[in-house]
């Protein structure tokens, strides 16, 4: 039974009646009356109790998930930092073997372009212009 079922208005006339009269028949309509309020009184309480218990449980299940989230922020950070020393040993180490040398860089790109996407041919190609101009020759003009 609801709490809205009540009738509240019916609840009044019965206790404005108890007082006025005091008759007997009135009195066990008020007590019913209040019995019954009291059930819905303590019904209520008990979804409050409950909720209350739910929402503890879920505070304490928030509150461990952000400890958690907080300590996988200190393991990312601490993994960045060692992926930004890593890159920073494989830069030392590919500067002193010549991995990075500009033909190293070249002979990559000439991969790239011939191999993997097999638009073109790479070579190359040096001219020196002696008389202060660059004459740019494609084949689309």
């Amino acid at each position: 039974m609801g709490v809205s079922t009540v009738d509240w208005q019916k609840l009044e006339e019965i206790i404005e009646k108890a007082v006025r009269k005091s008759r007997v028949e009135e009195i066990k309509d008020f007590a019913e009356t209040i019995k019954m309020l009291a059930e819905y009184v303590k019904k209520g309480y008990e979804v409050l109790e409950e909720h209350s218990r739910r929402i503890e449980e879920l505070t304490k299940r928030v509150e461990e998930q952000d400890q958690r989230l907080k300590e996988i922020g200190i393991a990312i950070k601490e993994h960045s930092k060692r992926l930004e020393d890593l890159g920073r040993l494989v830069t030392i180490v590919a500067n002193r073997f010549g991995i990075l040398s500009e033909e190293s860089f070249r002979a990559g790109m000439k991969y790239v372009v011939e191999e993997v996407f097999g638009v073109a041919k790479v070579e190359r190609w040096v001219y020196r212009d002696d008389e202060g101009f660059c004459l740019w020759l494609s084949n689309n003009s």
